[in-house]
């Protein structure tokens, strides 16, 4: 009983590690400056840069102050400097491009959308992602980590928590309101990419009627880190295998005396 008791522990540690039930994510997030209102560059550390355009008439790029992940499962949760493009002119289509060719890869770089406003007759907003050659890159590549509630600190201190979704077909962000905060602007999306990313655009599918301003974040690769449970598991687990061999070796040498 104990031998297998052991080993459904070194077991139950492997699952618990392989499952990632409670992981730390770290991000390195890049810092923006804004050279005009017509750009906004990112640079991320170890990688190089990367440019924020928008498109659109009056359509600025310019610096949205500090920002806030709320009840989310990596650190920091504070940036200094986001991504803000805002649409100044109603009844128009508009975007940006969030250009990548400046990095030396984009192998674990994570982008966030959204802050999208939702008010009723609003259009959609459709990504799309390219690689160096302008040839699309299957939005189902990119790993989706998530929709995350915000909190604008800068900007009144409003928080957002209207989900947002992606079709990866379609490249249609939907969003769906959860009553209690701010229910006109929607959670970030955020993706780790793989490499050969070179381009995103975003842009509305119709002429929007109002005003809006979208927050964009770049950062460095997650790296995940077991909690201290897990790795105390994953320790006891090992342990017990060295046990388990000797108290095998045993039984199977004094078996051959038994007739």
């Amino acid at each position: 009983m104990r031998m297998h008791a052991k080993l459904g522990l070194y077991i139950f540690a492997l699952f618990a590690l392989h499952q990632g039930h409670v992981e730390a994510g770290v991000i390195t997030w890049a810092d923006w400056t804004y050279p005009s209102d017509q750009l906004s560059v990112a640079t991320v550390s170890g990688l190089g840069s990367a440019s924020l355009t928008p498109q659109g008439p009056s359509t600025k790029a310019v610096n949205a102050g500090i920002f806030q992940f709320d009840n989310a499962n990596f650190s920091p949760t504070t940036l200094s400097t986001v991504g803000w493009v805002r649409g100044l002119n109603p009844n128009a289509v508009w975007g940006y491009t969030l250009d990548l060719s400046g990095l030396s890869s984009t192998e674990g770089v994570i982008v966030g959308f959204g802050n999208f406003g939702h008010i009723s007759g609003d259009p959609q907003w459709r990504i799309t992602a390219f690689d160096a050659s302008n040839a699309p890159v299957a939005l189902s590549t990119l790993t989706q980590l998530g929709s995350f509630d915000h909190t604008w600190v800068t900007n009144g201190g409003f928080q957002f928590n209207d989900d947002i979704s992606l079709d990866t077909n379609t490249g249609l962000f939907s969003i769906a309101t959860t009553p209690g905060v701010n229910d006109i602007n929607s959670d970030m999306m955020l993706f780790s990419l793989h490499s050969g990313v070179s381009r995103i655009h975003v842009e509305s599918v119709a002429p929007y009627l109002n005003d809006d301003t979208h927050n964009i974040v770049v950062g460095k690769e997650i790296t995940t880190v077991p909690e201290p449970s897990a790795l105390l598991l994953w320790c006891i687990g090992g342990a017990t295998v060295p046990l388990f061999k000797i108290g095998r070796r045993n039984w199977d040498q004094s078996s051959k005396f038994q007739a």
